[in-house]
C-alpha cells in the first residue's frame, strides 16, 4: 500500500506539473488576448483563475476549450509510457473493464483529471492585485456617490431661515374648519 501511495503522489505531482504548463501557456497569451476590460488582470489565465475564483462569465466555455487545446498539445507530447502512468490511476482506468484502449481514448480520460488539477490550480491563483484594484474601484464609486448626494443636498442654509423680523405666527384655526371634525367625527391625525 505504501508503494501504491507513492505511485499515487508522483502521477499526482505530473498532473500538477502539466496543469503549470497549462497556466504558462495561457500567460504567454499575453495582454492583447484578454477578453475582459479589467486593465489590472494581466493575461488570459488571470481572467480564467478570476472566473474560477468568483462566477463564470459567457466566455468560460471559450476557457475550456482553450484548456483543452492547449491540454492536448501537452499530452500529445507525452510518452506513450507517461500516458499509460497518467491513465492508470484515473477513474476511467479503475472502471474500464476494456483489455485494450487507444492512446486517445486514454488521453480523453486524462483531459478531465487535467481539468481538474487546472481548477485546482486556478483557485490557488493569487489575485490579490486585482482584489485590491477592485476595492479601490468601490471606493471610488462609493466617494463619487457620496460627492454627488453632498452637491444634491448642497443647499444655501440661509435661503431656507427666516429671520425673526419676516417670521409670521400661524393664524388661530379657523372656527369653520376646525382641525379636526368635531366630537362626532374623529381626527385625521389620532
Amino acid at each position: 500500500m505504501e508503494n501504491y501511495s507513492e505511485l499515487l503522489r508522483i502521477v499526482w505531482q505530473e498532473y500538477d506539473a502539466l496543469a503549470g504548463q497549462v497556466a504558462t501557456e495561457m500567460r504567454d497569451f499575453g495582454e492583447e488576448s484578454k477578453t475582459s476590460d479589467y486593465e489590472v488582470l494581466r493575461d488570459p489565465w488571470e481572467e480564467f483563475a478570476l472566473q474560477v475564483q468568483e462566477e463564470e462569465s459567457v466566455l468560460f466555455d471559450a476557457y475550456e476549450l482553450t484548456i483543452r487545446q492547449i491540454g492536448a498539445k501537452i499530452l500529445e507530447a507525452q510518452s506513450l509510457q507517461d500516458i499509460v502512468l497518467l491513465w492508470a490511476l484515473t477513474d476511467g482506468a479503475l472502471d474500464s473493464e476494456d483489455d485494450f484502449l487507444s492512446r486517445s481514448d486514454m488521453e480523453g480520460t486524462i483531459m478531465a483529471k487535467l481539468g481538474e488539477h487546472v481548477r485546482d490550480l486556478a483557485i490557488k491563483e493569487d489575485l490579490v492585485h486585482y482584489y485590491r484594484w477592485r476595492e479601490e474601484q468601490v471606493e471610488a464609486e462609493e466617494a463619487e456617490a457620496n460627492k454627488e448626494l453632498e452637491d444634491a443636498c448642497d443647499v444655501n442654509m440661509d435661503s431656507l431661515l427666516v429671520s425673526s423680523e419676516n417670521a409670521t405666527s400661524l393664524p388661530p384655526p379657523d372656527e369653520d374648519f376646525p382641525l379636526h371634525g368635531g366630537e362626532n367625527e374623529p381626527s385625521l391625525f389620532d
